[in-house]
């Protein structure tokens, strides 16, 4: 059974994003309270997920808080 209708469904097929992690990430420790939209977070294999999001912005707003969370997980001076 089809939970979104086609439109957002198409939308939040544009709006989304692969993130490959170094190390296992803490997803729940991820900030998606000032998300507009609906998003939808999906785990391909243990450190590749897809986020998709309704609307751009929030999408946007991802991309810049997921470079902050990769750069705080990279080891002291590298």
């Amino acid at each position: 059974m089809l939970m979104l209708d086609r439109k957002t469904l198409t939308v939040m097929m544009k709006n989304r994003f692969v993130v490959e992690f170094d190390d296992t990430p803490d997803i729940d420790s991820l900030d998606f309270t000032g998300c507009q939209g609906f998003y939808h977070i999906k785990s391909l294999k243990s450190k590749l997920y897809q986020f998709w999001f309704e609307r751009a912005s929030d999408g946007e707003a991802f991309y810049s808080t997921i470079i902050a969370y990769k750069m705080s997980m990279l080891p002291e001076g590298r």
